[in-house]
């Protein structure tokens, strides 16, 4: 099971205990945690799926014609903009108002929506899904183009074998982190050929392998693997995705490939749970893995679709050599569809403040208190399951496999079966009375039904980085 001793050390009160957020304008703490000499480090965020369904496009429409999409980040972005490194999964193509603007099911937006995401603090998106064929291939290579026009990194498809190369590893404060992309099909398109593989990230456990050996070739000091799978709007990992993390984790073909330091899932469209594996000794970092980042933006109107996570998780290099994983802070959101000034905006807001704060963003107090009693259910979610099974765990993460031998005779670390009941696509009912609570510790894992679970929020906290709570 996990530490909680660990986990305690990587938790955070929620927004500074207030639900405030942090100022505009504020600067990003790059470096505020780098005291030591011969410190560095970067501070990743990842948020889930970007989708532009019509009525979103729509609502972004300015009244003398183009579009503006800026509003719907305005909230999140100074959070966003504490990052080095800050990355979206970008599930729209940007192909060009010349293959017509769409949502569902082949989507493809407006130019205004990369120079928004760019303005708002990201630097990068992986553009590895099923979505990524929407306009063919040449489309991709028009989206492609227009994402890099707009000053951002892309990751997961690539203009040519060269582009490829130079884009496996991104450098930010002297750290260079391999970020890698793939998804698990393209809505019954074809594959690219074997001895095309660079074109786009399929999930093939060979090819992330050779990505990884040729990131680490480069010099990559961490592994970041994003993996687009999973099953729509359950909200826990199904077995393929036990499957292809569960390999990863078993390490590489070639004696001292090592798993990845960081996995990013996303596609089911609703958050599945967290896990932070402990360092198996000072040497070797925690292992993080997010199963799925839910929605960043959309207008799905299923249950738990309008909610998503922010991840923040800082990489460090010690002075000596070693890498640290951690400590992470889980933020969750939630995509408003309100109006403003009697237009449609759909805007995305941090859960709690969206519960706390209601007339601040538009929303029906009676649409409050269900905010906050959603945002309690995630935080208990989010913490809900045990690090995934793989027999290799036991010998490369030697800690936590003897804290799990006492309830395992086999001595492995295995994950908890979803249940039926976790993967109905139906809100939890809680009493209507229920005020969600000010500051959520961490709790031992998996959280007891009664106690309430850690969250943290989404302002900086000192601790974190270095840094005060910034308001």
């Amino acid at each position: 099971a996990q530490d909680a001793a660990f986990l305690a050390q990587n938790q955070l009160t929620r927004v500074d205990g207030q639900a405030r957020p942090v100022s505009p304008g504020v600067k990003k703490a790059s470096g505020a945690g780098d005291a030591a000499p011969g410190r560095r480090s970067v501070r990743l965020m990842a948020v889930g799926d970007v989708l532009i369904h019509d009525s979103v496009r729509k609502s972004a429409m300015k009244p003398g014609g183009g579009f503006d999409f800026a509003p719907s980040f305005e909230v999140v972005a100074p959070i966003i903009k504490q990052a080095d490194l800050a990355v979206a999964n970008l599930e729209s193509q940007v192909a060009g108002a010349e293959r017509k603007f769409s949502g569902y099911p082949n989507f493809n937006a407006p130019d205004e929506l990369v120079t928004a995401l760019k303005d708002a603090g990201f630097t990068a998106v992986t553009v590895a899904n099923n979505h990524s064929l929407d306009r063919g291939w040449p489309g991709l290579a028009a989206s492609l183009a227009t994402v890099g026009a707009a000053g951002l990194d892309y990751v997961g498809a690539y203009a040519s074998p060269e582009d490829k190369a130079a884009r496996l590893v991104l450098t930010h404060n002297g750290v260079r982190i391999a970020m890698l992309a793939y998804t698990y099909g393209l809505n019954g398109r074809a594959f690219p050929a074997k001895d095309e593989d660079w074109k786009l990230g399929i999930i093939d456990i060979d090819l992330i392998w050779k990505d990884m050996a040729a990131a680490r070739a480069q010099g990559a000091d961490f592994m970041v693997v994003t993996l687009h799978f999973g099953e729509e709007y359950w909200r826990k990992p199904n077995a393929y995705q036990k499957s292809v993390v569960e390999k990863l984790l078993a390490g590489g073909p070639e004696p001292g490939m090592e798993a990845p330091d960081v996995i990013l899932g996303h596609h089911p469209h609703v958050v599945q749970p967290f896990v932070l594996i402990p360092p198996a000794n000072e040497r070797e970092p925690a292992k993080a893995i997010i199963w799925s980042l839910g929605n960043f933006i959309s207008s799905q109107p299923f249950p738990w679709t309008y909610y998503g996570l922010i991840l923040d998780i800082r990489l460090t290099l010690e002075a000596d050599g070693r890498r640290v994983v951690g400590p992470v802070r889980l933020i969750p959101t939630y995509c408003h569809k309100g109006l403003r000034d009697g237009a449609r905006l759909f805007q995305v807001i941090p859960l709690d403040m969206a519960a706390e704060r209601p007339e601040d963003f538009g929303v029906a107090k009676s649409q409050a208190a269900k905010l906050g009693r959603d945002f309690t259910e995630i935080a208990a979610h989010l913490l809900s399951m045990e690090p995934p099974k793989t027999p290799v765990l036991a010998s490369q993460f030697p800690a936590a496999a003897q804290a799990a031998a006492s309830q395992n005779s086999s001595g492995l670390i295995s994950s908890q079966a979803p249940a039926a009941a976790s993967q109905n696509r139906s809100d939890r009912q809680f009493s209507p009375d229920f005020q969600p609570p000010k500051t959520l510790q961490a709790p031992a894992l998996p959280p007891p039904a009664s106690q309430a679970p850690f969250i943290p929020g989404a302002a900086a906290s000192e601790g974190f980085d270095g840094a005060a709570s910034r308001n």
